[in-house]
């Protein structure tokens, strides 16, 4: 069985304040075709999502070095460790 997840949890920290808001957003189906990864009726496999998430932070991270706001990505309910192979 390959467990699925159909939303990611993504958090706006306003930098100088330190305040934080979180939303779950669901996948679609552009952002699994960013990965080669599929997107079914019941999500996206959970190893893909951890893999989107991975690549969506690395490229906030660029952009958030001068800006007024911190953007960050993250499975909800799943440790990494969990489905590392």
């Amino acid at each position: 069985m390959n467990a699925r997840v159909a939303k990611y949890k993504r958090t706006i920290t306003n930098i100088a304040t330190n305040k934080a808001r979180g939303e779950l957003v669901p996948f679609t189906t552009q952002q699994a075709m960013e990965i080669g990864a599929v997107l079914e009726h019941d999500g996206l496999a959970i190893t893909a999502a951890i893999k989107l998430c991975d690549k969506w932070n690395r490229m906030a991270e660029q952009y958030s070095k001068n800006g007024k706001f911190r953007l960050s990505y993250s499975v909800p309910f799943v440790k990494k460790e969990r489905t590392d192979a």
